[in-house]
Order: C-alpha cells, then sequence, then structure tokens
C-alpha cells in the first residue's frame, strides 16, 4: 500500500451552527426551547452530569433559549466500490423532530482505504476542537492549528454540547478498537 498525504475536507460543527444561525434555520433544525428545559432536567442524574457538573451549574434554566443544544456524532460505513467502504461523519441534534434526512450534518466522508489510523486521529482532533468551540459558546480566534480563524473572531455564539456518539458496530469496531 502506498501512502501519500493529501488534504481531508471536514465541515465543523460550530460553522454548521453559526450558518444555520446566521440564516434563521437553527432553531428549525434544532427544538423549542420547552424541549430543551425538560431534556436538561431530565439529565441531572446522567452519567455525563455526574462527570461534569460544572455543566449542571452552567444551565440557566430563567433562559431556556441559552440553553445548549444537544447533539449526537454519528459514524456509519457503506460499501463502495468492490473492495472498499466509506466512512462518514454526521451530526445532528438530538432533540430535532425533522427526520434524519433533512437533520443529519455531514462533517466528513471518505473512503477507508484513503486513510490510515493517524487521518481519523488527526480528524477527531479537529471534531474535538470545535465542539470545544460550540460548549464554549464564543467563536475561536484562533483555528484549530494555531491560524487565524475565519470569520467573527470572540463573539458570542449558540452555544451546544456534544452528548451523545452513536453508529454502527462497523464504526464504533474501527473508530474505538472493539471487538
Amino acid at each position: 500500500r502506498v501512502v501519500k498525504a493529501g488534504d481531508v475536507w471536514v465541515l465543523l460543527p460550530h460553522q454548521w451552527i453559526l450558518c444555520l444561525y446566521q440564516t434563521d434555520i437553527l432553531e428549525s433544525m434544532s427544538c423549542k426551547d420547552s424541549d430543551l428545559t425538560t431534556f436538561w432536567r431530565s439529565q441531572k442524574e446522567s452519567p455525563q452530569m455526574r462527570k461534569c457538573p460544572a455543566l449542571w451549574h452552567s444551565l440557566d434554566f430563567a433562559h431556556p433559549s441559552q440553553l445548549p443544544l444537544p447533539f449526537a456524532l454519528h459514524g456509519d460505513s457503506a460499501p463502495f466500490l468492490e473492495h472498499d467502504s466509506v466512512h462518514v461523519l454526521s451530526m445532528r441534534c438530538l432533540l430535532t423532530k425533522k427526520s434524519v434526512a433533512e437533520s443529519q450534518l455531514l462533517l466528513t466522508c471518505m473512503p477507508k482505504l484513503a486513510a490510515v489510523k493517524e487521518t481519523w486521529g488527526k480528524i477527531m482532533e479537529c471534531l474535538s476542537w470545535s465542539f470545544t468551540v460550540l460548549y464554549n459558546g464564543r467563536t475561536p480566534k484562533k483555528g484549530f492549528e494555531g491560524q487565524a480563524a475565519d470569520g467573527p473572531r470572540g463573539k458570542p455564539m449558540r452555544r451546544c454540547v456534544l452528548w451523545a456518539i452513536t453508529g454502527d458496530l462497523e464504526f464504533f469496531a474501527s473508530e474505538f478498537n472493539w471487538p
């Protein structure tokens, strides 16, 4: 197998949210404030909340429109050509009422044979950085690798939280080394 360096395009989660917000689509792609309040109150005793009590204390139930939107990162693979498959990463709001076809936001897609282990590690680092930007609720001042950030810098933005990782068994096996 010959390995060559190349670019991988990733649509960053925080850029998706900024775009959806600026075009007045975010609310229709996510949920109503009442759904957010109900969801976050139901999560008080969840394992994620117990590991991150600072998140619970940051929730402002008096201002539901300021509650973070919970998202799921979804990984899936599908057959591609005769001897390969395509690995796809996408995200969607956990509380959306829209169908998957209408609400799933593509992050990246690549034939598995075109990637090495380091490729997916770098993609996951980049996505982690972007989800951290969403958690902090401010546009980044610098890009993922320290370069000047695109768009507005240091401005408030809709806060979101990566709350679930979903996928098929092949995704979990390849990404997390499950048997």
